[in-house]
C-alpha cells in the first residue's frame, strides 16, 4: 500500500508538471506573437505570494513561503503551487537530517492539496498578488520551470541562507534584477537570535534547547536582505519592493484564518526555567550537605557533572561533525564539554594531577560565562538566561571536587 500511494503521488505530481510546463508553451508562443494575438482576460495568468503562519510542531514554528501560479486555459482551471519546502522521507532521512546534509527541494503540487493541508494544520495562508503582466509571469515561470526540473532542484538547505523563503525571494530577484528592495532602515537591527526567539515564545523548551545548541553565528546582525529568511520578513519586506517605480506585491488576503489557540497551549510552569532551577537547587544544596558532613564524592554528583558531559558531546557533534553552519562556534561549550565525564568519573582517591587542574580551569570558565549570562556585554556570544542557576550548581560541584581530591604523579 505504501509503494502504491508512493506511485500515485509520484503520477500525480508528474501530470501536475506536464499540465505547468505545456501552459508555459501557451504562453511563451502567445507573448511572442502578441503583435497579432489579442489576450482574453480568462487566459491571463496570476502568480502570487503564499505566506503560510507557524504552526504548533517544532518544523512549522517559523512559517512557510511559496509560489502560487493561476489561470484559465483553454476553459481549464489550472491552479498550482511552487514548493521550496519538501523532501523526500527516504532510507538514512533521520541521520542526514541531524548531520545536516538533507537536500530540500521545489515541488510543484496541486494548491487544492497544499491548502487542505494547512487547514487540517490549523495554520493561515495569507496571499498577495504578484502585480506583472503576462510577459513578466512567463519570465517568471520559466524559471521556475527550470529550477523544477529533476536535475536542478534539489538544495542544501540553510536555515538562515538557504530556505524556502529566501529561495522565493531570490528566484524573484533573479527574474527581475531592476528591482528595487527599498528595505527599511534600522538604528539597532535585531540579530539572528532575536528574530528567531519570537517565534519560540510559545514553546519553551524548544527556544531553551535551540538556544543551547545555535552558535555565534546567530549573535551576527543581518546585513541588507538577510531579513528575508522569514516567510513574514519576507512579505513584509517584499511590500515595499518596486520595479520601475510600481509596487511588486499587490494588498494582502487572507485565504485561510490563523488559529490563535495554538499559541496558547504551553502554561508557564512548563517553562524549563522552574526545572533548571529545581535541579541546580535539589543536586547543589545535596553537595553541600555532603560537603558539611565530610562524605566523599556521590553517585549523585557523577551524575550531575555526567549530564553535562554528555550535552558537551552533543554541541562537539554538532559543531564538529554535521554541515549546520548555525551550530558552528557554539561557546556553550565552554561550560558543557565531554571534558567533565573525566570529573564525573573519576577515582578521588588516586586523581591524576592535571585532571585536578584542570578542574580549576573549567571553574574560571564556568564562571566567565555565569558573568556573561547577566552581563551580557562581556559575553562571547548569547547565553541562556535559564543556564545561570545550573552554572551556580556546578561550581558548588567542581568546588567541592577540588576539595575532596587527592592529585597523585602522572
Amino acid at each position: 500500500m505504501v509503494v502504491r500511494s508512493r506511485a500515485i503521488r509520484l503520477q500525480r505530481r508528474v501530470d501536475v508538471m506536464k499540465r505547468i510546463i505545456a501552459c508555459f508553451i501557451f504562453f511563451a508562443l502567445t507573448c511572442g506573437a502578441k503583435a497579432t494575438v489579442n489576450y482574453h482576460v480568462g487566459e491571463l495568468p496570476r502568480m502570487s505570494l503564499l505566506t503560510c503562519s507557524p504552526g504548533e510542531e517544532l518544523y512549522t514554528c517559523f512559517g512557510h513561503s511559496a509560489i502560487r501560479y493561476t489561470d484559465t486555459l483553454n476553459g481549464e482551471w489550472v491552479d498550482f503551487v511552487f514548493n521550496y519546502g519538501t523532501f523526500e522521507f527516504s532510507e538514512g532521512f533521520y541521520l542526514k537530517f541531524a548531520r545536516g546534509k538533507l537536500n530540500y527541494m521545489l515541488s510543484v503540487e496541486e494548491f487544492a492539496g497544499f491548502q487542505q493541508s494547512y487547514l487540517h494544520g490549523g495554520r493561515g495562508i495569507l496571499e498577495n498578488e504578484f502585480l506583472l503582466n503576462a510577459e513578466q509571469i512567463r519570465s517568471l515561470g520559466a524559471l521556475l520551470i527550470e529550477n523544477a526540473k529533476k536535475e536542478n532542484k534539489y538544495f542544501q538547505y540553510d536555515f538562515f541562507y538557504d530556505n524556502c523563503a529566501t529561495r522565493v525571494r531570490d528566484i524573484v530577484l533573479k527574474a527581475f534584477p531592476e528591482t528595487q528592495q527599498n528595505e527599511k532602515t534600522y538604528s539597532n537591527r535585531p540579530k539572528f537570535r532575536h528574530d528567531i526567539d519570537v517565534y519560540l515564545a510559545h514553546q519553551y523548551w524548544a527556544d531553551f534547547g535551540i538556544d543551547l545548541v545555535l552558535g555565534r553565528p546567530c549573535d551576527k546582525t543581518p546585513e541588507a536582505g538577510q531579513t528575508s529568511f522569514l516567510p513574514d520578513s519576507l512579505q513584509s519586506n517584499m511590500m515595499a519592493w518596486t520595479m520601475n517605480g510600481q509596487k511588486i506585491l499587490g494588498r494582502t488576503e487572507e485565504l485561510i484564518p490563523i488559529d490563535e489557540s495554538l499559541f496558547e497551549k504551553q502554561s508557564p510552569s512548563a517553562k524549563p526555567m522552574f526545572y533548571v532551577a529545581l535541579s541546580a537547587i535539589l543536586f547543589a544544596g545535596f553537595s553541600l550537605y555532603l560537603g558539611w558532613k565530610k562524605r566523599g564524592w556521590n553517585l549523585s554528583e557523577r551524575i550531575f557533572l555526567g549530564f553535562f558531559g554528555v550535552l558537551g558531546i552533543v554541541l562537539f557533534v554538532m559543531w564538529f561533525l554535521t554541515d549546520h553552519t548555525t551550530t558552528k562556534w557554539n561557546f556553550n561549550i565552554l561550560w558543557a564539554n565531554p571534558v567533565l565525564l573525566m570529573l564525573a568519573f573519576a577515582r578521588t582517591h588516586a586523581l591524576k594531577a592535571w585532571i585536578r587542574k584542570y578542574a580549576f580551569v573549567q571553574m574560571g570558565l564556568s564562571a566567565y560565562v555565569l558573568l556573561s549570562v547577566y552581563i551580557p556585554a562581556i559575553g562571547i556570544q548569547t547565553f541562556p538566561d535559564e543556564i545561570g542557576l545550573w552554572l551556580i550548581a556546578q561550581l558548588i560541584l567542581i568546588y567541592r571536587f577540588t576539595r575532596i581530591t587527592k592529585a597523585v604523579q602522572g
